[in-house]
């Protein structure tokens, strides 16, 4: 960490290249490029926000946390937060999305996550951010209310994260996980999964809501279009290959899937990761 003095940045103002920004009522949102690798200096924004990493190499520092930023890592920084960041060789590729103190304060009675650091676990939230950028690009009719609609589900993302005295997950369900993590592009029963983790079928789909807020099913499709989401970057792949390999039962299916989660088509997608890249320009 540098022994720099902290440097307290304006609501749009970030270090690197803003290629794009637009003020909302109480919201930023801005795409940011840093081409060069570089080290910056200990500094602090005015703004609480989320923070997006699309492509690039980002490694960032905060208190005695180190965070190494992959693609589409999201991360909350609240408002005044110190840290220290340093561009990689490849650069790297940011969309932020900033919420004023005011239109944060409505959520302080329901969580105590604003006033501190976390990075999203999972896809959910990711995706979000992904339609939102998306959104904020095409500009399309109507537009504005789509980027509100987003941003307060992320919000609302913020909120429902887990608190940390959460009582701890039983080890069976840990097991579940790590077999539709290991398998996700295979099939699996409620019945089958409950059988191998020794409960009810309707306990494990319970408490496995309770810690994902979200069914199993919807569990496997985010870590599916997770997957698809890198795999797209490869334009030797075909998109019914792609589809074939993650399980689901052909191309069609599988684009009406990934564009529920993330509001565009893989084809989409594959333009936009492919001429939104970090090399060094």
């Amino acid at each position: 960490m540098s022994n720099q003095p902290n440097q307290h940045l304006q609501s749009g103002e970030f270090y690197g290249s803003v290629v794009r920004r637009q003020r909302l009522d109480g919201i930023v949102l801005s795409e940011l490029k840093h081409s060069q690798p570089r080290a910056l200096p200990a500094h602090s924004h005015e703004f609480g926000y989320f923070s997006f990493f699309l492509k690039g190499d980002y490694e960032e520092w905060y208190g005695r946390q180190t965070v190494t930023h992959k693609p589409l890592t999201l991360m909350w920084h609240p408002g005044s937060l110190q840290h220290q960041d340093a561009v990689g060789r490849r650069g790297c590729h940011f969309f932020n999305v900033e919420v004023s103190p005011a239109r944060l304060e409505s959520l302080r009675e329901y969580s105590a996550v604003v006033s501190s650091p976390f990075v999203f676990p999972g896809t959910e939230a990711g995706w979000l951010m992904m339609r939102l950028h998306h959104e904020f690009n095409t500009a399309e009719e109507g537009y504005e209310l789509a980027l509100e609609g987003l941003l307060l589900e992320l919000l609302a993302a913020l909120v429902r994260r887990p608190a940390q005295n959460e009582r701890q997950k039983p080890l069976w369900l840990r097991q579940v996980e790590n077999r539709l993590r290991d398998e996700f592009t295979e099939k699996h029963s409620m019945t089958g999964l409950a059988a191998e983790a020794g409960v009810h079928p309707t306990h494990l789909a319970s408490v496995f809501r309770r810690f994902h807020r979200t069914t199993i099913g919807e569990f496997v499709q985010q870590l599916r279009i997770e997957a698809a989401g890198k795999m797209l970057r490869q334009p030797e792949t075909s998109l019914s290959e792609l589809a074939l390999q993650l399980g689901f039962a052909d191309q069609s299916h599988f684009s009406r899937i990934f564009r529920r989660w993330t509001g565009m088509t893989p084809k989409a997608w594959r333009a936009l990761t492919a001429n939104r890249g970090t090399s060094n320009e």
